[in-house]
């Protein structure tokens, strides 16, 4: 029986492994090869989630401009966050 995959889960941690990538190697180094082996995945299975380097890097920059939006709401509304 073939495993079930969660492609959102998927995807969010291929976005992670753009972002370790870029850290790594800065962003010259992101591609469709490296971020697959990052995450430990072939090629192939990146590829489904993610056809092109372009699909995945903006992917992986929206997830970060979620989380950074999600920082900025929450400390809005923090009485506790420091100004």
């Amino acid at each position: 029986m073939p495993r079930l995959i969660d492609h959102a889960r998927r995807e969010d941690e291929l976005a992670e492994a753009v972002r370790r990538v870029i850290r790594r190697d800065g962003a010259s180094g992101v591609s469709v090869r490296t971020v697959a082996a990052e995450a430990g995945l072939s090629t192939g299975s990146l590829r489904h989630s993610f056809p092109s380097r372009i699909d995945l890097v903006a992917h992986a920059t929206g997830l970060v401009a979620r989380r950074i939006d999600g920082r900025v709401r929450s400390r809005r509304t923090d009485p506790d966050a420091r100004r």
